[in-house]
């Protein structure tokens, strides 16, 4: 599945990067899972994040119904540059808020509220809102399957 989820996720990172190769020149190509936790925050506090003339574009059906706020988790499992070899560590790890809204034209949008990074070298960030987290312990697990020995 795993498997799966990264030759469909490397593949569409390949179209998109062949799709704009004509109009723009590659700084990195990586391989990545996300996750996606869908919350709910008091209102006032997430307009005090918003810019000016912004307003929060809450889900009224669905899996994110009445939720205002997404912490996203990003795995960059590799990172390369143009011609493939490892950019930085060749991996890493962030964490980013993002609140769904609507911008000051009605367009659907969202806004990066802030975000960790586990390498320093990537924050702020190209938004400006990341911080370089201060520990970033990694716990994996994998379905065992106990059999009794007799």
């Amino acid at each position: 599945m795993l498997r799966q989820l990264f030759r469909a996720a490397l593949s569409l990172g390949a179209i998109a990067v062949a799709s704009v190769a004509a109009a723009q020149t590659p700084v990195e190509f990586s391989a990545e899972a996300r996750f996606q936790l869908d919350l709910h925050v008091p209102e006032a506090a997430l307009a005090a994040m918003l810019p000016p003339g912004f307003t929060p574009n809450v889900a009224t059906q669905g899996a994110a119904k009445d939720c205002n706020l997404r912490a996203i988790f990003v795995d960059r499992m590799t990172i390369n540059g143009p011609d493939g070899k490892p950019i930085g560590k060749g991996s890493s790890r962030l964490v980013y808020l993002a609140a769904p809204v609507k911008d000051p034209s009605g367009a659907n949008a969202q806004v990066v509220i802030g975000g960790l990074v586990d390498d320093p070298a990537d924050a702020p960030g190209p938004l400006g809102v990341y911080l370089a987290a201060t520990t970033t312990p990694a716990i994996r697990s994998a379905p065992w399957r106990r059999t009794r020995s007799r």
